[in-house]
């Protein structure tokens, strides 16, 4: 049974049937529960696969909830993932604790990514690798262009007026850090504004704390 909600969920049954979601529909809802259920009735369509499973994986999966279950036995069989249940260690004598840590974190994984789940994540990522293989340019049609700007010079004059109207309207500026990517390379497992700034290390001030405090004085 397909439930239809903020998020569409597998529900096993024999009275199988997709439910109208009780809120009316917009392009954005489509855009987000259709991927899933183009998913679930994928599934629906390849239960059969599901019979060709070694059993010593369904065996392991004993410890877990059905929803988990269903999850496991589509990544297994349908999205390529059975290096996930390696049988070294996903097994039924291993520890169970061990094997509901697993699927707590895939089942995680699958409610976080919006757009189909973890099958949906891979179906993308497949997309993408794919298109890269071929050259496909995602940026086709667009044309780059400078935008309309103007350019001072420090301590000019016409620097000094834009200035003196800007910090009139500071106090009412909100200020968006785009944090980008984490500081693996630098042996830093966090976003790189909370690094230490080296010229403040004494006090272990980060980046973003450095930044942070010459606002105050500024404003």
């Amino acid at each position: 049974r397909l439930v239809g909600s903020e998020r569409f969920s597998w529900l096993a049954g024999a009275d199988t049937h997709v439910c109208r979601p009780a809120r009316r529909c917009s392009c954005e809802y489509l855009c987000k529960v259709v991927p899933v259920l183009v998913a679930q009735i994928h599934f629906c369509a390849h239960r059969f696969t599901m019979a060709d499973l070694p059993q010593s994986f369904l065996d392991a999966l004993s410890v877990l909830s059905e929803p988990q279950k269903i999850l496991c036995k589509q990544l297994y069989s349908e999205c390529g993932q059975a290096h996930l249940f390696d049988e070294r260690h996903f097994n039924k004598g291993s520890p169970p604790s061990l094997r509901r840590q697993l699927a707590a974190q895939l089942d995680a994984l699958d409610q976080d990514y919006i757009a189909g789940g973890l099958r949906g994540y891979i179906a993308n990522a497949k997309l993408l690798l794919n298109d890269s293989r071929n050259g496909v340019n995602p940026l086709d049609g667009w044309k780059p262009m400078v935008p309309v700007g103007e350019a001072f010079s420090l301590g000019s004059e016409s620097y000094k007026e834009t200035e003196a109207l800007g910090m009139k309207e500071l106090g009412r500026v909100g200020f968006v850090l785009v944090a980008g990517g984490l500081g693996e390379r630098l042996g830093y497992s966090s976003i790189k504004v909370f690094l230490a700034c080296f010229p403040e290390a004494t006090i272990r001030a980060t980046l973003i704390s450095h930044a942070l405090g010459s606002l105050p004085p500024v404003c």
